[in-house]
């Protein structure tokens, strides 16, 4: 392919992009699906700022926060995941890593999520 077949993007195109795309997410035990949506790079920055204490990043942590910032619709908090059964939420955190290219290292236990 030539250099001159190849469009070169302007900065409005990628701001405009569509690569956040939505996708609904079936959770039965929930009675119904919730909606998902990959996380920006601020959001991934916000994550792992408040998931470091004392320079460790905790992954549970990261885990629930990927779940809170990911699924947008329900609005969800990590006091209504405290609640909710763990293989749910873990499934949700799981999908919400492969979502985001992380698929291989998701889990609420692994240590080392990003």
């Amino acid at each position: 392919m030539l250099v001159s077949d190849i469009k070169v993007l302007s900065a409005g195109d990628i701001a405009t992009a569509l690569d956040r795309t939505e996708e609904l997410y079936d959770v039965p035990e929930w009675g119904g699906a919730v909606k998902l949506r990959p996380l920006s790079m601020a959001d991934r920055d916000e994550i792992i700022k408040q998931a470091t204490v004392d320079g460790t990043l905790d992954g549970q942590k990261i885990a629930m926060l990927l779940i809170v910032r990911g699924v947008v619709e329900p609005i969800l908090t990590e006091a209504i995941l405290q609640e909710r059964a763990f293989a749910v939420v873990d499934r949700l955190s799981r999908k919400m890593m492969d979502l985001n290219g992380r698929g291989k290292e998701a889990a609420l236990t692994a240590s080392r999520t990003f």
